[in-house]
């Protein structure tokens, strides 16, 4: 355990397809050991790693701003050698989507699938020439966030749901006190998420929309059904949908 932790703390400055392979095999070890977090951890340092590898090779940045192009490397040689980092990208991300679900935390579950589908989606069409011989251009748009900041967000977002909906149809009174919870509960992971990652692009989107869902939500007399749709706008601007 301690010897797998020091190894791996080393590796992220260094950049290879085979240590990104052994953090993904350090997350399966974590998780057989019923190491949730420790698990996610490597998974997510393993999609980072492939991700600055498909840089490196003038492929797309999955975790910068779309739309994803392979205008540096629209050439079918340069697309065959990227294709093993970006199968290797998609087996980390279904991993730590798995742990996510295992976890119990189904809103980072999401995230991933979200990005997976983007990821599929460019991939399908980075395989169809266009009209010239060459690869691809309009594919998936996508902005750059944290999945944590992301994931926090669909979480308050349904639950607040739930609480309202439940007061609807009369099966419990509506709780100004258990929203107020949930808006502190956003403010306090999105907090947690933006000190733990470096800042991206679409983190100040949700950042923002965080904190109104809770300036609403504080307020007596708010309309919590408007704080849950202006978070849903935000991550609906990110491409990150909320439907079940």
């Amino acid at each position: 355990g301690h010897t797998a932790t020091a190894f791996a703390g080393q590796v992220d400055t260094c950049d290879h397809p085979q240590i990104a392979m052994t953090l993904g095999q350090l997350g399966m070890l974590e998780r057989s050991r019923h190491d949730q977090a420790g698990a996610s951890r490597y998974f997510g340092r393993q999609r980072s790693m492939l991700s600055r590898l498909l840089v490196t090779e003038d492929g797309p940045d999955f975790m910068g701003p779309g739309p994803w192009t392979l205008s540096k490397c629209a050439d079918r040689p340069c697309t065959s050698r990227l294709e093993p980092l970006v199968k290797q990208l998609l087996n980390a991300l279904q991993w730590e989507r798995i742990v996510a679900k295992e976890s119990g935390d189904a809103a980072a579950a999401k995230v991933l699938i979200n990005l997976t589908q983007s990821i599929k989606a460019w991939m399908t069409q980075s395989e169809s020439p266009k009209e010239g011989g060459q690869n691809s251009s309009p594919v998936v748009a996508s902005t750059t966030f944290s999945v944590a900041l992301a994931a926090a967000c669909v979480e308050a977002r349904r639950d607040a749901r739930e609480v309202l909906l439940a007061a609807r149809r009369g099966k419990s009174t509506l709780s100004g006190g258990a929203l107020r919870a949930i808006a502190a509960r956003l403010i306090a992971d999105a907090n947690n998420a933006t000190e733990r990652e470096e800042p991206r692009d679409g983190d100040a989107v949700l950042l923002a929309a965080a904190r109104a869902f809770d300036t609403k939500l504080q307020a007596p007399d708010c309309d919590a059904f408007a704080a849950c749709d202006g978070l849903r706008s935000a991550l609906k601007e990110l491409g990150i949908s909320t439907e079940s």
